[in-house]
């Protein structure tokens, strides 16, 4: 599996509703497990959909662990 290079939140309103969603964000893939908003997207290096998007009951600490972990924080 890649490495995370990056990880953020989502307020937009692309990809609202409930339930697994395609499509592409600034022309990449995305793969996505909804079921409202925020959402917290992760982005690998490599593979070939390399954005994940989900969302979670705490997502701004979600986020914050994710990037300390993997040394943006």
């Amino acid at each position: 599996m890649g490495r995370y290079y990056s990880c953020r939140l989502d307020n937009s309103i692309e990809f609202n509703g409930y339930g697994i969603r395609y499509g592409r964000i600034n022309g990449e893939r995305v793969q996505g497990y909804v079921m409202g908003n925020p959402k917290v997207i992760i982005s690998l290096n490599k593979g070939k959909c390399r954005n994940f998007m989900f969302t979670t009951k705490n997502p701004e600490e979600l986020v914050l662990l994710i990037r300390k972990q993997i040394g943006l924080s």
